[in-house]
């Protein structure tokens, strides 16, 4: 039986595509990456993390001591969003970094 060819190419396209979020998608998912497959599009993130600490003492009139430690913590993390169409990648990956600062002052 001959089908025609938009029922041949549908059929193929189909095929080629898992049906459901609970399939694998249809990459190998770039290294170090999670990934979410839905509808076609499979999205894939990367997050890379990293944090430092600064601690000073500094002088303080308001301590008993007259003596505070002043600790600044900050926090960077970047992620990396590729998003891709069956096997095919939709344009460059998306990079966004996010920092956070916080400075607390305790009497010692």
């Amino acid at each position: 039986m001959k089908m025609p060819l938009a029922a041949a190419v549908a059929a193929a396209v189909v095929v080629g595509l898992p049906a459901s979020a609970y399939a694998d998608p249809p990459i190998t998912p770039p290294e170090g990456t999670t990934c979410t497959f839905a509808r076609g599009i499979t999205t894939c993130v990367k997050q890379i993390g990293f944090g430092t600490v600064g601690i000073v003492f500094i002088e303080d009139e308001s301590c008993p001591s007259g003596i505070a430690e002043r600790r600044t913590d900050t926090i960077s993390t970047t992620t990396t969003t590729t998003v891709f169409r069956g096997t095919h990648q939709q344009g460059e990956p998306r990079t966004e970094t996010q920092s956070t600062t916080t400075v607390t002052t305790t009497c010692v």
